[in-house]
Formats: C-alpha cells, structure tokens, sequence
C-alpha cells in the first residue's frame, strides 16, 4: 500500500516501484515483462521515471513483493527509495546469494489468520504514524522487543499500572513469542 498525496495502490510489485524501486534492464527484455518493453519507461535510471517519483508519497508498505528472485531489481535499482518501507532482514538472499527466504514467513504452526490481524495492526499503527503524523500511535510502536520480556498489569477494572510494558492492542500473553523490530529509515 502506498499512502500520501492522492495515491493509493496495492500490490508489493506495484509500491516499490511507485517509490523509486526501478526495475533491471534484464527485465525490461525478460520473457516474465510485459509486451512492447512498456516497464522500460519504469526502468533504474530513466530520467522519465526519476521524474515521475512522487514527493507527497510519506511512507508505504510492500507486502510480498513480486519480482525480485526473477531479476526484475536490484541493489542499484532498489536504492532510489526514499520513503520508509518497512521491511524484515530475514527474506533477503545473503550476500552472494539469490536464496530467498519466504521459509521463515511460511512456518506451519502460525495461524496465517493471527498474522495477517498482527501485520494489519502493525501497519496501521504505521500509517497513523507516519502519514497522519498522530503521536498516538507512538504507544504501538514503541514496544519492549520480546513480547514475553513485557510485563502485564493491570489493576481490577483493566486499567494498566505504572509497571504494565505489555504491547498495546494485545490481550495478556498474546505477543509472547512475537518480536518487535524497526529501523530508521
């Protein structure tokens, strides 16, 4: 999802380009691209996609995003984001590599469910965050790290005490085995 200005696109493949994540040359030829070489005009590096880039776009979120295992970016073509995108370490190849690791999203024991509720939550606390600017939604994302590490107290009628850590939005025990990650942009 890509928010700010007047955009709105879905799509992982979509947001990073939208962002600046421009695609390989290989690509633009590739037997996956469309006909006509009409992902050229998006292509790293052309001046008419550099121009294009759109300075009210504040942050976005690329879930899953198509291309990359198939050549369609690259390092190069990746660093002309410039919004906050944020995004796990684990998936990418190592260096060296072109091992992805969709592995380590696919674990049979979660309840695809819980994640897809625990990456909504997350990502909207994310644009509250960053595209309406509401320091609210600073308490869901500031979180001790490990879940199981945070404390839960809360006094008879629910209300939180002064030593409750736990993760807001989340029920007693629900963020245990859950870690919390961010990085600056």
């Amino acid at each position: 999802m890509v928010a700010g200005g007047n955009h709105a696109k879905t799509g992982g493949y979509g947001v990073v380009n939208t962002l600046g994540g421009g695609f390989t040359a290989a690509s633009t030829v590739s037997s996956l691209a469309p006909p006509n070489g009409a992902i050229s005009r998006r292509q790293a590096g052309n001046p008419e996609y550099i121009a294009s880039m759109d300075p009210r776009i504040k942050t976005a979120i690329a879930i899953a995003p198509w291309g990359y295992t198939m050549g369609f970016w690259d390092k190069e073509g990746l660093a002309g984001i410039k919004a906050p995108i944020p995004a796990p370490k684990e998936p990418w190849p190592a260096p060296g590599s072109t091992v992805y690791n969709a592995g380590h999203y696919m674990d049979p024991v979660w309840d695809t469910v819980r994640m897809n509720n625990i990456a909504q939550h997350f990502a909207a606390a994310w644009l509250g965050k960053y595209l309406k600017a509401d320091p609210a939604m600073d308490a869901y994302l500031n979180l001790v790290p490990v879940g199981k590490e945070a404390v839960w107290s809360v006094d008879a009628k629910g209300q939180p005490k002064p030593d409750h850590t736990y993760w807001k939005g989340f029920g007693n025990r629900s963020a245990v085995g859950l870690r919390f990650e961010h990085l600056k942009p």
